[in-house]
């Protein structure tokens, strides 16, 4: 004897494409993969660079990538009152140029680097992750009907998972052919 717990009535789909015309949608997807590619790309080659080319030890090349998770703390939490403050999309491009500068100051790292620059850059990529997150993130919960809440909300992970992995791959495969 068998019974049906739970039988799907209809045949819609779980996610549904016409969401991506949507602005806020679409562009919530796309900072939130690019923000996440280039952080782990980041992460990448920062964990290298500490080990490798500066000799820390595993343990002291995570102690030194702190930084990023103190801009983080900082700046996340007062994200959405500063969205409110001046928009949206100030906000969130605002966040974006402040990760373009952290990542420009962090080019400038080398063998002789004090390592209070690299801090700083790390400082300001968190500052501008932290600042354009929470902003593109409700853009995505935001533009979908609530019975689809979770819908949005997997795809929110799904483009923070996906960033990662082709930040990593993108910036292994450069860091490898050079």
């Amino acid at each position: 004897v068998g019974f049906v717990l739970y039988e799907r009535s209809t045949t819609e789909p779980m996610l549904d494409m016409s969401y991506f015309a949507n602005p806020r949608f679409a562009m919530g997807s796309l900072g939130i993969t690019f923000s996440f590619m280039v952080m782990f790309a980041m992460f990448f080659v920062l964990t290298q660079y500490l080990q490798y080319v500066r000799g820390y030890s595993p343990l002291g090349a995570g102690v030194r990538g702190l930084p990023f998770a103190f801009g983080m703390i900082a700046v996340s939490p007062r994200s959405p009152a500063i969205a409110a403050k001046f928009g949206t999309k100030r906000t969130v491009g605002s966040g974006m140029a402040l990760l373009a500068v952290g990542l420009l100051l962090m080019s400038f790292a080398g063998l002789e680097t004090p390592f209070v620059l690299v801090a700083v850059a790390l400082v300001v990529s968190a500052a501008g992750v932290g600042l354009s997150m929470p902003s593109l993130s409700t853009g995505i919960l935001q533009s979908v009907p609530m019975n689809k809440a979770g819908v949005g909300s997997a795809v929110n992970d799904t483009t923070r998972e996906l960033g990662g992995a082709i930040g990593i791959a993108v910036i292994g495969t450069i860091v490898n052919s050079i």
